[in-house]
């Protein structure tokens, strides 16, 4: 549990996938987070000791990590989750899908959903019938193997129904019904000071940019993360993916 960034706040939802995650012995998740995922991957911490029995989380990119469960699972035995958020990410990260089905791989795919307020507002992060129709595009190709986890009601069932995929060496996709509108804030500042990161906010009126550009430009041999906030009320100028945010 990432309690440096999660707190002691987890949802009984997410409690309950993360246990049952857990309980079929899945220590290792790969991917990239992003605002569809940043609230499961919070509470997971990440992966620095790759020997450690502690689960873990490898920033890597989606295409690869898409197969990373296939090999885990061939050297080690153990099933690993890979995780990206809507979009590109999920398209790239589910081109393992097909080799862990043809190879009878128990990998589990985890990608976000988003919810119906986002649907013709952003078509390369929309998820519905209207953009990706990315529920269909997965039952395509695994029919039995696709779980929309969209209530708490459900969730329990679902899950032992993904085991049972699992169980007969089928790779398995867990969609989470999710909102980027709804994403509380998080302060990645001091997210990227706990690892060693230098962090610094660009100010709305951008004020500070130069300074924070010969910062980036120094030779400091740290990593810097420069946090630049929303332009919701676009005052620099008209945001296309604004309804996403």
């Amino acid at each position: 549990m990432n309690k440096v960034i999660a707190g002691n706040d987890v949802s009984i939802g997410y409690q309950l996938l993360l246990e049952t995650l857990s309980k079929w012995g899945v220590t290792r998740y790969v991917g990239v987070t992003g605002g569809g995922v940043v609230h499961f991957l919070k509470h997971i911490n990440p992966l620095v000791n790759f020997c450690s029995e502690e689960s873990g989380f490898l920033s890597i990119a989606e295409y690869s990590a898409g197969f990373i469960p296939l090999g885990y699972y061939l050297s080690s035995g153990r099933m690993a989750a890979a995780v990206a958020t809507t979009g590109a990410a999920s398209k790239l990260l589910s081109c393992g899908i097909s080799d862990a089905k043809l190879h009878d791989i128990p990998a589990i795919y985890i990608v976000p959903l988003t919810g119906e307020e986002i649907q013709g507002h952003s078509p390369l992060q929309d998820t519905s019938e209207s953009g990706s129709n990315l529920v269909a595009q997965l039952r395509s190709e695994l029919p039995e193997s696709v779980f929309v986890l969209d209530s708490p009601e459900t969730l329990a069932e679902k899950l032992s129904s993904a085991q049972v995929q699992l169980e007969r060496a089928k790779p398995v996709v867990l969609e989470e019904k999710n909102y980027h509108a709804n994403l509380k804030p998080l302060d990645y500042c001091a997210i990227a000071r706990a690892c060693g990161w230098e962090a610094e906010q660009l100010a709305p009126d951008l004020s500070n940019l130069s300074i924070l550009l010969d910062k980036a430009t120094g030779n400091t041999m740290k990593s810097l993360l420069i946090d630049i906030p929303v332009d919701a009320s676009q005052v620099l100028g008209r945001n296309p993916r604004v309804k996403n945010l």
